[in-house]
């Protein structure tokens, strides 16, 4: 678990650390507002574009296969960004670090999965999820000192411990694999993966309406930007503390009940978030609402890890959590920022919290069903 921790750690760092420079290279490469929009859609759109591919690769090649490639992806790309010139290098290098960050992430978790015992994944998924979201708090501070001491030294480093896991991980998953820890697993159909992938939709929506809407807001209500930078910093850090807790508290309960008190949650707080008139109470709900709702990561990433559709290997389950994750952060980023031009902060958030409450019915719905199927069996 240590290798794949590392593994998230620094690709969460690699896609966190371009916020504190994106006005450097807006100046350097001359890129404006739409080449900088670009930019930064550059890394999601990678990972979009790479997520299904990796879940095919991990189940003919090997989990571990597509995890090696994709760190030597993230090195390759890296390399090309700390030396990038221009708009066009630019762009490119990111849509590759996000082709890399796909097969990473995927064939890495699925590695994961396939080498814990099941009464232990929840803990494993709650993990490294911690740990990712610790990335994204480091990754501005090294965006920062890149833009003190140079892309070239920062982000060559960060290629160079990218080939360096690369290499580690080859060696340390091939001892575990050749131990028999690590053996290929097809589940039975169950709707895992569905149900996973609505709980990621549900986070990924969250995030990107929360990040473009409640900056604004509170800066509106009168809120400075280093207290605007805090309260995100403070949720972030309670989401990465809480992700162990809640992923123990799967290995316990199991994730249908966390991912229903997570989604009572999320549906009461995004529909309080946009009513707060006062700056400390709008960060406030920032705080409070990032770590419950950013929680359904835990019980979405164990289902789809571990329920099958179809026959489908696990690979396949977190290929389409990432794919739903990107797809649902740029969609909510979209939506919600255009929302309020429309009809101010309010009208993003509660279309969210109709949606949450949705997905939390139908998970009700399904649990009702899989306990009648499960006591009408007994004799």
């Amino acid at each position: 678990m240590r290798l794949v921790g590392s593994i998230v750690f620094v690709e969460a760092l690699l896609y966190a650390a371009l916020a504190p420079l994106l006005p450097h290279y807006a100046d350097a490469a001359h890129l404006g507002g739409a080449g900088a929009g670009v930019l930064v859609a550059a890394y999601p759109a990678g990972v979009m574009a790479g997520s299904l591919p990796a879940g095919w690769t991990a189940t003919r090649w090997g989990a571990r296969r597509t995890t090696v490639g994709g760190l030597l992806l993230l090195a390759v790309a890296g390399f090309a960004f700390a030396f990038a010139d221009s708009a066009v290098r630019l762009d490119t290098a990111r849509f590759v670090q996000g082709l890399g960050s796909a097969a990473a992430w995927t064939g890495g978790l699925a590695w994961l999965t396939a080498a814990t015992a099941p009464d232990r994944r929840g803990t494993a998924v709650g993990s490294v999820v911690g740990i990712s979201i610790a990335g994204t708090i480091v990754g501005p501070a090294v965006g920062v000192l890149a833009g003190a001491v140079g892309p070239e030294p920062v982000f060559g480093a960060l290629a160079a411990i990218a080939a360096a896991l690369a290499l580690a991980f080859a060696r340390g998953a091939r001892r575990e694999e050749s131990s028999g820890a690590a053996k290929a697993e097809r589940q039975r159909p169950d709707r895992g993966v569905l149900a996973g992938a609505a709980l990621i939709a549900v986070a990924g929506t969250f995030i990107g309406v929360v990040d473009v809407v409640m900056p604004l807001r509170l800066d509106d209500l009168g809120a400075s930007r280093v207290a605007i930078g805090l309260a995100f910093l403070v949720a972030a850090a309670l989401q990465a503390a809480l992700s162990l807790r809640l992923g123990r508290l799967v290995d316990r309960r199991g994730a249908r009940p966390v991912a229903l008190l997570c989604l009572a949650g999320t549906v009461v707080l995004t529909a309080l978030m946009p009513l707060p008139d006062r700056a400390w109470a709008a960060a406030l709900a920032v705080v409070v609402a990032t770590p419950v709702v950013g929680g359904l990561w835990v019980p979405g990433m164990t289902l789809l890890g571990s329920g099958a559709a179809a026959g489908i290997e696990s690979a396949y389950g977190f290929a389409i959590g990432n794919l739903v994750w990107s797809a649902a952060q740029a969609l909510g980023a979209a939506g919600g920022g255009r929302a309020t031009e429309w009809s101010g902060a309010r009208l993003p958030f509660w279309l969210l919290a109709g949606f949450s409450a949705i997905v939390l019915l139908a998970t009700l719905a399904v649990a009702r069903q899989s306990s009648a199927v499960t006591s009408t069996s007994v004799p």
